[in-house]
C-alpha cells in the first residue's frame, strides 16, 4: 500500500492506487525483460523510453518489432 506524499503519483485514471510493469516475451513465451515500479500515472511511452535507455534495458534486434497497445509511441529504437 502506498501512503504519504506520493499516493497521489500511484493513482491510475480510475482513482486506485496502481503500479505499472513493463514485460516483454519471446515467441516461445518466455519473459525476456520485466520492469516494475513505475507509478500508475505515468505514460505508456514514458516507461517505454525509459526501458529503452537504460543501460540493460529492453533491447529490440535490428529489423526486429514489438507488438504493443496504443499507447506506446510508433518510433525507432534509441
Amino acid at each position: 500500500m502506498i501512503v504519504g506524499n506520493d499516493s497521489s503519483n500511484y493513482r491510475n485514471r480510475h482513482g486506485f492506487t496502481s503500479q505499472n510493469v513493463l514485460a516483454a516475451c519471446n515467441f516461445d513465451l518466455e519473459f525476456i525483460y520485466v520492469l516494475s515500479g513505475w507509478e500508475g500515472s505515468a505514460h505508456d511511452s514514458r516507461i517505454l523510453t525509459d526501458v529503452l535507455s537504460r543501460r540493460n534495458g529492453l533491447k529490440v534486434p535490428q529489423g526486429k518489432y514489438f507488438l504493443v497497445d496504443c499507447g506506446f509511441p510508433n518510433r525507432r529504437q534509441l
